[in-house]
Parts: C-alpha cells; structure tokens; sequence
C-alpha cells in the first residue's frame, strides 16, 4: 500500500489574510465617511423657530447632497483598496505559476540543470522547493546513467581494440556495465 502525499502548494492563512485586509479597509471606509458626515452636518442653530426650521430644512437638503456624496467617494476608495489587495495578492499567484511554468517546459525539452527560485513570500514556495529537489534527483540519476553507458562504451572500444579477444571477460564486464545501466533505470520508476 502506497502511502501518498498530500500537497498544500498556497498556505492556509492566505485567504485569511485577504479576507480580514479586505474587511480593515470596509471598516476603515466606514469610519473615515462617519467622520466626514460629522464634521460637515456641524451647523449653529438659529435664535427663532421660524429660522431653525428653514435651516432643517436646508439642513436636510444638504445632508442628502452630502451623504451621496461621502457615501460614493468612500465606494470608490473601497473598491479601490479591495481591488489593489486583489491585485497584489494575485501578483504573489500568478508571477510564481508563471515562473514555474516556464521551469517545467524547460525540464520538458530536458533541460535538467535549471533550478526556480521564488520570491520569499510568494505562496508557491514549497511547489517550487518539490520541483527543485524532483529536477535534482533526475539529474543525478541520468547522470549516473550517462557515466554508465560511457563504461560500457569504454569497454567494447576496448575489446575492438585488443587483438588477443578474451571473449568472457568482455562478456561479463559488458553485462556489468549493463546491469549498472538497468538498476540505474529501475531508480527513474519508468
């Protein structure tokens, strides 16, 4: 029985962290249009009744004119706050997939002596740490492999090359060099 892996490549805080960075800056939206409300509905009252109720009522004119705007302008800042948050924490994604993705064509077209390096807080660092240590382990077994076939090379160049033919020596070094190249190919788990 295969025990298999399980691979978590985007750590678990990273919604969190934009969920609440989201909220903060809702909160923050709200509390700074409050305070902009506050301080511009601030109007002196009138000494009679018949002034304090025209200035209600232009109050409520203005306080209407007033709210639509604060209200809009804090909508935009936090539209714009939330849609930089997405773009940075989207930037901490993409760039890293990318970057990846390029790194695995090049294993694709063999390239085997490449190694990713990504930025420490981008989220795909421990992907990017698995795909360093599988291109690693590759390369050491075909390179294991191409020493191999090189001994084996070397030892029918020698036997072409002796005039005394010691057909069972070369047989059995032959089969050594590969078996070497067998075992080394049993590693790759083709």
């Amino acid at each position: 029985m295969v025990k298999e892996k399980s691979f978590q490549g985007i750590s678990h805080s990273y919604l969190q962290k934009l969920i609440v960075r989201c909220s903060f800056l809702f909160i923050a939206g709200i509390f700074f249009a409050s305070i902009i409300f506050y301080f511009s509905s601030l109007q002196t009252t009138a000494s009679t009744y018949l002034e304090s109720f025209k200035l209600l009522i232009q109050l409520r004119h203005e306080i209407l004119t007033k709210s639509i705007v604060i209200y809009s302008s804090a909508t935009l800042f936090i539209i714009a706050g939330i849609s930089c948050i997405c773009v940075f924490y989207s930037h901490r994604i993409v760039g890293p997939i990318y970057r990846l993705t390029q790194f695995v064509k090049s294993i694709a077209d063999g390239d085997l002596s490449g190694k990713v390096v990504l930025r420490g807080n981008d989220e795909l660092q421990s992907l990017a740490g698995s795909l360093n240590r599988l291109v690693w382990s590759y390369n050491k077994n075909v390179r294991g492999l191409a020493v191999k076939c090189r001994q084996a090379r070397q030892t029918f160049s020698e036997f072409s090359s002796e005039e005394q033919l010691d057909f069972e020596n070369y047989c059995s070094r032959l089969s050594n060099d590969i078996k070497e190249i067998e075992t080394e190919v049993e590693k790759l788990k083709l």
